[in-house]
């Protein structure tokens, strides 16, 4: 299954029975509540181990924590396979899977989404960056729990967008392997 496109309805089920979630894009909301709503189902239906594939351009915080506290509530166990660039939040839905996969190609870069907007009152700004640092501080509490990394690396990390190769994420905790397939 791929969230954010048209599928056949075959193909959902075909994709279902095989425990396999592929996610590419952005995750915005509706695609971070189709994917919490389809691990739900998977988990409903059985205890087996469910495969996620990702490749994801990132979004907000808050969605990918939808998609880390839906995973931390499953029985099924997941692995989730870094495919291609992981960016921004994402990581931490790879931090917080029970197996941790990145392929060779795989990039991984923490990075978050740009400040309040421009046409913003001056209080609205600020209130809308102390929410984003809340937000923040709660995804690399989550990340630094996960990993062999601190809370203020990981901080650290997100404010630079530092790229972190295959090799890396293995150092860091944030992958277990690299599947050479």
């Amino acid at each position: 299954m791929t969230l954010s496109g048209n599928n056949e309805g075959r193909l959902l089920e075909a994709t279902l029975d095989r425990r396999l979630i592929v996610v590419g894009g952005g995750l915005d909301h509706a695609a971070s509540t189709e994917l919490c709503a389809v691990l739900m189902a998977l988990d409903g239906r059985s205890p087996d181990p469910v495969t996620l594939r990702l490749s994801s351009t990132g979004g907000p915080i808050s969605e990918a924590m939808t998609i880390v506290d839906t995973i931390g509530a499953m029985r099924a166990p997941v692995t989730t396979i870094a495919t291609g660039a992981v960016v921004g939040p994402a990581i931490a839905i790879l931090a917080v899977s029970t197996d941790r996969v990145v392929t060779p190609t795989a990039t991984l870069r923490p990075a978050t989404e740009n400040g309040p907007a421009s046409d913003m009152s001056a209080t609205d700004a600020i209130i809308a960056a102390d929410a984003a640092r809340d937000e923040l501080k709660g995804l690399t509490t989550r990340l630094a729990s996960a990993t062999s990394r601190s809370t203020q690396d990981w901080a650290n990390s997100f404010t630079k967008g530092e790229l972190i190769t295959p090799d890396s994420a293995i150092e860091l905790g944030l992958a277990t392997r690299i599947d050479f397939r």
